[in-house]
């Protein structure tokens, strides 16, 4: 089996740099860590003292249950505002564009988006207003979101669509 050690620095990062450009590994003073005794691997020097009690408590796999890193617009600036009407409006300009896809990539910065695909959809959309909703961007930073699947690269309607959420939540209240 390998065998993992440790070692740390402290201080500065300029300090911590110049240890590192000049430190030699074999004078390093290393600790190892017993990786067979933990199922956590945190590849750092713990004490097991508490385990027992740490046991008692939930597992975060409890709390939320969907791992996953959120959604994935990769086009931001285009399908979120913080101002509801300049979203709606640059979603309309979008849908009813006459420019070429080159024209509109550059316009609207919207990457390698599937533009027949996207104004197709939003053209088969009769009310525009029914996919915009609300969205905790980032904490305490609400946002106006146009939310069509064909619009977001990934998503991730498992924690993203509201019929989705908390339906398996094993965690306490929930």
């Amino acid at each position: 089996m390998a065998k993992i050690f440790h070692a740390s620095l402290h201080g500065l990062s300029r300090a911590k740099d110049q240890a590192l450009l000049f430190s030699d590994i074999g004078k390093t003073k290393w600790s190892d860590i017993d990786i067979e005794a933990s199922e956590f691997y945190l590849l750092i020097p713990q004490s097991y003292d508490l385990r027992v009690e740490y046991g008692r408590g939930w597992k975060i796999t409890d709390i939320f249950p969907v791992n996953s890193i959120g959604m994935q617009t990769h086009r931001d600036y285009f399908i979120t505002d913080i101002d509801r009407n300049v979203l709606m409006n640059r979603i309309r300009s979008f849908r009813d564009s006459k420019l070429n896809d080159a024209q509109l990539r550059e316009e609207f910065d919207i990457g390698n988006l599937n533009i027949a695909k996207a104004q197709s959809s939003l053209r088969s959309n009769s009310d525009l207003t029914n996919q915009m909703v609300k969205c905790l961007w980032r904490p305490f930073d609400t946002r106006n979101l146009y939310y069509d699947k064909n619009l977001i690269d990934r998503p991730r309607a498992k924690i993203t669509d509201p019929g989705q959420t908390h339906q398996n939540c094993k965690c306490p209240g929930g």
